[in-house]
């Protein structure tokens, strides 16, 4: 598919592309909409639900990427690594090196290299470096992802499934001692409130005794909650 003029489409055109409901058969009007007609529909909505998802997830902002922005180049961390000094991301660039060689043939050899978006449009937030190799900083992730894998490998599947048994009971007891320590403040709010009623009878108490039963009602609901 190309645009009736020929050529080739431009980014804007296929991002507004991608966000028309029309392909999943729904008209739009402003902020109206109608239902799914099946005879206008080309593709499913789950299929259009995940390019929006992948569109969200590729923009320069978001902060929870579950998958790479682009899929092309050879650079392995593109829009998903950032500046150790100053927290921002780094931006892909590419520029080549012209070589005459001895037979006069020219030849110009491609060097990729990650960026520091604040070290190159404003300095002063970023006392870091400019510039990273990609291929040096994707080797050094490349061996660390290496790594761990042949820990992983090493170690015998019992053994993996074990240590997961025990995180999964260390997360229980915590939230079972996270839930007695509730517990057992709303049993002493409850028993503070009893006493407190024993105040209202004798008539010693400062509480109204509509107010009270309300509090001791929560309090009782609380407890059994837990």
């Amino acid at each position: 598919m190309t645009p009736r003029a020929g050529g080739r489409f431009i980014n804007t055109t296929i991002q507004n592309i991608i966000k028309r409901p029309i392909y999943v058969g729904i008209l739009t009007a402003g902020e109206t909409q109608s239902d799914v007609i099946p005879e206008l529909q080309i593709i499913s909505r789950d299929v259009f639900d995940r390019a929006q998802e992948i569109a969200t997830e590729r923009a320069s902002d978001y902060a929870e990427r579950r998958i790479p922005m682009n899929t092309k180049g050879n650079a392995l961390l593109s829009g998903n690594v950032f500046c150790g000094h100053c927290e921002a991301r780094l931006t892909l660039t590419t520029n080549g090196k012209k070589y005459l060689r001895k037979d006069g043939e020219v030849t110009v050899t491609s060097r990729t290299r990650y960026v520091c978006y604040n070290k190159t449009r404003h300095p002063e937030n970023c006392d870091g470096q400019t510039g990273y190799t990609t291929s040096k900083l994707d080797g050094v992730v490349e061996k660390i992802v290496e790594s761990i894998f042949s820990k992983i490998k090493e170690q015998p599947g019992d053994q993996i499934i074990v240590a997961q048994f025990e995180e999964r009971i260390a997360g229980i007891k915590l939230n079972l001692e996270q839930a007695k320590a509730a517990l057992n403040s709303e049993l002493q709010v409850l028993s503070m409130l009893e006493g407190e009623l024993l105040k209202v009878i004798q008539g010693t108490s400062a509480l109204k005794p509509e107010m009270l039963n309300k509090k001791h009602d929560e309090a009782e609901r609380a407890v059994a909650d837990k």
